[in-house]
């Protein structure tokens, strides 16, 4: 990490603008589809969904995710039971095979 002035966090966002920040994400989030039928919707996910997929080149890089770079984490994201898969670039198989 660079050595920034103590007001500064280490993604260059300074304390004054953290609340900024998080207002911004808060706003900018866009909810693109939610299920086919509306009487099994998709979204909100279920607390007790035993997977979830989150895909991309960017899914295992906090610094690409809006609340890493907002500070939203809760600090307790994941926990002893979650099982985490790499793979960038998952096909329907890999999906379908519940890995």
């Amino acid at each position: 990490m660079i050595n920034c002035h103590p007001s500064f966090d280490g993604f260059g966002i300074g304390t004054e603008h953290r609340g900024l920040a998080r207002e911004t994400v808060r706003k900018s989030l866009v909810l693109l589809k939610n299920g086919k039928s509306t009487d099994k919707p998709l979204l909100p996910l279920s607390k007790k969904a035993p997977k979830i997929l989150v895909a991309g080149s960017h899914a295992d890089n906090l610094g690409y995710q809006y609340n890493a770079m907002a500070g939203l984490s809760s600090g307790n994201d994941l926990t002893i039971a979650t099982q985490v898969i790499y793979n960038e670039n998952p096909d329907a198989g890999f999906v379908k095979s519940g890995q």
